[in-house]
């Protein structure tokens, strides 16, 4: 009996000391900390904040667009005054005698208008140059228009003349720049440099190229574009300096007397106040 009691005595020790050990090996559990909240910012607040910078960069833009075209349209008002104003200070139009005047040629030779016309067997044909315009590049360069219109006339009387008006310092001028134009153009007529723009006020001439047919009783016959194409590329398939020399030779009235001259404006030299 006694041993019984000692035997489950020692076996409730056991079992305790294998609890207890067991206890004492078990990793120790750390409480873990509550997560904190991210500040996350919701998609219905991202989207309407996208929206509003798309609104004000979108607004920027039209407005950057207005201020664009305003500027276009001062400078288009600014031009169409220049124009007037030149065109009220001088300018001659069909029916017009043709402004007397003598200019010096890249070769230092002097032209006087009078004297070509003096014996009244002339048909004269003026031309507003600028070797750098992009007008007069079409025609000179990309295309033979005026070689090709002056081989086929200028042995039929009907004398050819270039003038430069532009000032010093602008595009296309000096003497230098146009004797090498003449030599690169194959231009076989007198380029006259009106450096003042006294002559271009004259006859009111606002473009390059900008056209005047004299006929041989001095008066303007025609004023204008050289042809009916705009752009700064191709000749146009009417050609109104070639029409006005073929009706003028043959002794007819020119049938279109006036276009609207197209190229660069004349670089003139800015006339000083009280001028």
């Amino acid at each position: 009996m006694k041993s019984n009691l000692v035997a489950a005595l020692f076996a409730s020790l056991a079992l305790t000391g294998v609890a207890l050990a067991q206890t004492q090996n078990a990793p120790v559990q750390t409480p873990s900390k509550p997560e904190q909240p991210v500040n996350e910012v919701p998609n219905e607040k991202l989207e309407k904040i996208k929206q509003e910078k798309s609104a004000e960069i979108e607004k920027a833009k039209k407005h950057a667009e207005t201020k664009k075209l305003e500027a276009e349209k001062e400078a288009e008002k600014a031009k169409q005054q220049g124009e007037k104003a030149l065109g009220s200070a001088g300018g001659v139009k069909p029916g017009d005698v043709a402004p007397p005047f003598s200019l010096t040629d890249t070769d230092g030779k002097a032209v006087d208008l009078a004297s070509l016309l003096k014996d009244g067997d002339k048909i004269i044909v003026l031309e507003w140059f600028n070797p750098d315009c992009p007008f007069v590049v079409k025609h000179h360069e990309k295309n033979p228009t005026f070689k090709n219109l002056h081989a086929k006339w200028k042995d039929k009387g009907v004398t050819f003349i270039a003038i430069n008006s532009g000032a010093k310092g602008e595009q296309g001028n000096g003497q230098e720049r146009n004797v090498k134009a003449k030599k690169e153009y194959e231009i076989g007529y007198p380029v006259l440099l009106d450096e003042s723009g006294d002559v271009g006020r004259l006859y009111g001439a606002k473009r390059t190229p900008h056209m005047f047919v004299i006929g041989k009783t001095g008066k303007i016959e025609y004023a204008g574009a050289i042809d009916n194409n705009r752009s700064a590329d191709k000749p146009g398939d009417i050609n109104y300096v070639d029409q006005a020399l073929t009706e003028l030779t043959a002794g007819s009235n020119v049938t279109t007397k006036e276009t609207e001259a197209y190229g660069c404006s004349v670089k003139y030299a800015k006339k000083k106040e009280g001028n």
